[in-house]
């Protein structure tokens, strides 16, 4: 038996202060962990009884500043961390001998502070940011990587995925508005209007509440489900504008 574990909170509201120490010490079960839009978390709980964990996401949390060790989690096959704009550095990710993905996606200090390699304050995502809060970063005085190799061939892997620029706006799109979810209420796939014009459909991404979504890719996505006759069945008369029904 497996479990998972999606803890998400509001845009604009407080959520979560802080999370117990031991969350993690007897979930042996549990392989997915989810934390997202927590901004006054700080410290995740170590991973000291999560031994078949497979897959850690961290998205929005603006106080994390560093990771909790790898070492009891040999199992773990995707690292996501989108938008952890204070994370500092990673621990030693040698232990992880099954991955298969690493995201580190900017803003984070992590991509500019010299824990790849040369520190650049000068980045964008090095800058302080007054509006959110978040003070410039400061350059590492430890060697790359901390030393630990098994952290430098990670990155090296998957480093078309790590600290690869995001827009703002593709930053800001990723958080759906009241009006945005209210639209597509109880309406998966179906056709909506965002506020500039654009024809979007209701879809789910990364977990979110239903919602409407401007992106010609996940369209083009349903589109092709339809045709070829996979995924969820489609409903003739809310998807006849992607082909369902002809």
């Amino acid at each position: 038996t497996s479990m998972k574990s999606h803890i998400e909170g509001k845009q604009g509201s407080q959520n979560l202060l802080e999370l117990p120490d031991d969350l993690f010490s007897e979930m042996p079960w549990l392989t997915l962990i989810h934390f997202a839009i927590q901004q006054s978390v700080s410290v995740i709980p170590p991973l000291t009884g999560v031994p078949n964990l497979q897959a850690l996401t961290l998205a929005w949390m603006s106080a994390v500043h560093i990771l909790p060790p790898f070492d009891n989690v040999p199992d773990l096959q995707r690292l996501t961390l989108v938008y952890l704009p204070q994370l500092e550095r990673l621990p030693d990710l040698a232990p992880l001998q099954s991955l298969v993905n690493v995201i580190i996606a900017r803003p984070s200090h992590i991509c500019c502070n010299g824990f790849r390699g040369s520190c650049d304050l000068s980045d964008n995502y090095c800058l302080i940011d007054p509006d959110l809060g978040i003070p410039a970063a400061t350059c590492l005085t430890d060697e790359p990587f901390l030393g630990n190799v098994g952290t430098q061939e990670a990155f090296e892997a998957f480093t078309s995925t790590i600290c690869q620029k995001l827009s703002s706006d593709s930053v800001q799109a990723s958080v759906p508005t009241t009006e945005e979810i209210e639209m597509c209420d109880d309406r998966p796939f179906g056709q909506c209007q965002i506020s500039d014009g654009s024809i979007g459909i209701c879809y789910n991404t990364r977990m979110q509440v239903l919602a409407c979504l401007a992106s010609d890719t996940y369209i083009e996505l349903r589109r092709f489900q339809i045709e070829k006759g996979v995924g969820q069945a489609c409903d003739p008369v809310l998807e006849k504008w992607l082909g369902c029904g002809e």
